[in-house]
């Protein structure tokens, strides 16, 4: 696919909307489209405003991408009623583009947060207050009948101080619970049954595989690492886990209590995984997430554990040269193909494209790449919405 951002020209400091919007500094670019920082209009007696406003082009009415931009917007507008989801307010197209409004969520998203800032190492009470507004958003998407399908960190957006979370980016989300859409979402984050290689299931349940999906992310929060690059018998490390849960808590230096709570949550029988409800009410009973004797995981290639596990853990590219650890201190495989037999060795996040797989665009097709700049979520486009800005419908 064409990538947007060749063909959307810089809009900085133009008016839209007859004046009533100024587009400000861009705060991210993708393949979709460019994201501003945008001040509304007020009276003389109110103080600015500020939204964050995402710029796409019209897409062709007759075509899969308008079908899909409008079931993005749908289902968005569905759950943005919660705390912490992005507050999707209105659209208004003008001329060629289409003006998504969005609530401004200052700071950046939780992988950079995880990555970069290391703001939640050996923080256990940051962790636990963080996590369950993860959880708590995603219930309510499952409440309302939405089932994301894309949790990832990239899609979190957290604050400066990480105490304030939003979920966000619906681009790949649904709201049929049966699905057949194999393969559909990032690497790393797929349950075994979303992937299916390894299984015969006609269908997979979006809510178990979002359950999953939570677990990775609490692995990414406590341990600045992917537990696997990819939940099949082919990575060694899902191996391992397979063959032995605790290989988890060895590798990783977490707490018993943690151990069993991603033991509960990576259940191969989906329908037996924990419920949300359930790993909520475990997670604020967590004394701490750490291994007693080791509170903050070293960042040395070598993990704790077997010289098995170790190496399983390690990446090639952080023991060839310690310098290029400094920084990215995790690695994650969420670019990793779950349908390739090699996935790459080493589980430390590394800042490069990332990759989601949507099965109606065709096999491996890259949806979305991860921006480090990106601050809300990817295409958000809809029809006939009254927007709470005071906005005119629109029919597009």
């Amino acid at each position: 696919m064409p990538s947007v951002k060749a063909n959307i020209p810089d809009l900085s400091f133009r008016e839209i909307l007859a004046g009533r919007f100024r587009l400000e500094q861009v705060l991210g670019e993708g393949s979709y489209g460019k994201v501003y920082k945008a001040m509304k209009r007020q009276n003389s007696s109110e103080s600015a405003r500020f939204y964050a406003i995402k710029v796409l082009l019209k897409a062709d009415p007759k075509s899969r991408e308008h079908e899909m931009q409008q079931r993005e917007l749908r289902f968005h507008k569905q759950v943005s009623g919660h705390p912490n989801i992005v507050t999707l307010c209105g659209a208004f197209e003008e001329n060629k583009f289409i003006f998504v409004v969005l609530e401004l969520c200052e700071g950046s998203d939780l992988f950079t947060a995880i990555v970069d800032h290391g703001l939640f190492e050996g923080n256990d009470q940051l962790i636990k207050s963080s996590y369950v507004k993860i959880l708590d958003a995603v219930h309510y998407c499952h409440q309302q009948g939405i089932f994301h399908r894309d949790l990832k960190p990239e899609n979190i957006l957290c604050s400066n101080d990480g105490r304030d979370i939003w979920l966000a980016d619906f681009g790949l989300s649904t709201d049929r619970q049966a699905c057949r859409d194999f393969g559909c979402g990032s690497g790393a984050y797929m349950s075994p049954e979303c992937i299916r290689k390894e299984t015969k299931n006609m269908v997979y349940s979006a809510l178990f595989n979002d359950i999953w999906s939570l677990g990775v992310i609490l692995v990414n929060i406590i341990t600045q690492h992917n537990p696997w690059n990819s939940a099949q018998s082919s990575d060694p490390c899902y191996k391992a886990f397979l063959k032995d849960p605790n290989s988890l808590r060895d590798a990783l230096s977490i707490s018993d209590h943690a151990s069993r709570l991603l033991e509960e949550v990576f259940n191969l029988n989906a329908a037996s995984r924990i419920t949300i409800p359930t790993l909520r009410r475990e997670i604020l009973l967590v004394d701490t997430f750490y291994a007693a004797d080791d509170r903050v995981l070293e960042r040395s290639p070598a993990i704790a554990g077997s010289d098995t596990e170790a190496e399983m853990y390690s990446s090639n590219s952080v023991a060839a040269s310690s310098s290029s650890f400094a920084g990215e201190k995790l690695s994650i495989a969420a670019d990793a193909d779950p349908n390739q037999g090699n996935s790459p060795s080493g589980s430390y996040l590394r800042r490069r494209p990332r990759f989601a797989v949507d099965p109606r665009k065709g096999s491996h097709q890259e949806v979305r790449k991860f921006e480090q700049l990106q601050l809300i979520p990817a295409v958000a486009i809809g029809r006939n919405f009254s927007s709470a800005l005071d906005l005119p419908s629109h029919t597009l």
